[in-house]
């Protein structure tokens, strides 16, 4: 048998007459006739059977997700109650920060308070004033004597009247310059700055005093050469308190000299 495949068709030439053709069915007609005559009690039993199947995969999944609805929705199991035993301790006092005690101010030293040490001058008697009296001149001396005009007895007078010349300077109130008064008083205050420069000297003041021995002048004979010493032996002189001077019994105004010394010791 001569068979010569052409799609669609299969063509079959007939040997005994040449150039005709048979028409015949295609091969895919007949694969599916030969499959629905082979498969067909298969497939009715699926067609059976596929519903049932369907409904069952469909409860399963119902049931599978109703499952695990009912998981999720479990309540956990109870958990045991536990005893607690809680104790109520106050809170700790708060912890005193240390305060730093002030400082103490660092207290300077005090300088300590120079004491001067007056020095007490030594009571200087002054030297008693000399009284000069001229002497005659040789000339004089060898000239001879005149004669007295009158004896000798009316001359006892004249000699007589000299002692009285000493009371007419009392009489007349001028102050009779002697040399020394008695006298109390402090010895003067020896000024500071004089001391710190190292000033020294002696001052002699001239007072003089009335009748009831107050001091009523004062005035610098001799100077220290520093107006600081000399005022404060103005002012020692001014405060003495001295006695009277008597001449012949009587209270005289008088003039005298007081020294005063300022040295330093040391």
């Amino acid at each position: 048998m001569d068979l010569t495949l052409r799609h669609p068709t299969y063509e079959r030439r007939d040997p005994a007459a040449p150039g005709a053709t048979l028409a015949t069915a295609s091969p895919v007609t007949i694969l599916a006739s030969l499959q629905s005559n082979t498969h067909a009690p298969r497939l009715q039993a699926v067609r059976r059977w596929a519903p049932a199947a369907a409904a069952m995969l469909v409860a399963h999944v119902i049931g599978g997700v109703f499952v695990l609805r009912l998981i999720d929705h479990v309540p956990p199991p109870p958990v045991p109650e536990r005893e607690l035993t809680v104790s109520l301790i106050a809170p700790p006092a708060p912890v005193a920060v240390p305060v730093a005690p002030p400082e103490k101010p660092v207290e300077q030293p005090k300088p300590k308070p120079v004491v001067h040490h007056v020095p007490v001058p030594k009571p200087i008697t002054p030297p008693t004033p000399i009284m000069t009296t001229q002497a005659p001149s040789p000339d004089t001396a060898a000239a001879p004597a005149p004669p007295p005009p009158a004896p000798p007895a009316p001359a006892a007078p004249a000699a007589q009247a000299t002692p009285s010349a000493a009371p007419s300077h009392a009489s007349n109130g001028a102050p009779v310059n002697v040399a020394h008064l008695t006298c109390d008083g402090e010895p003067p205050e020896y000024p500071v700055l004089s001391k710190r420069r190292g000033e020294t000297g002696t001052v002699v003041v001239a007072i003089t005093v009335d009748t009831q021995g107050v001091v009523r002048a004062a005035t610098i004979r001799t100077s220290s050469g520093f107006e600081r010493l000399d005022d404060a032996a103005l002012q020692a002189a001014r405060e003495r308190s001295c006695q009277p001077y008597l001449e012949n019994g009587t209270p005289v105004s008088a003039t005298a000299l007081l020294p005063f010394a300022f040295r330093l010791q040391g």
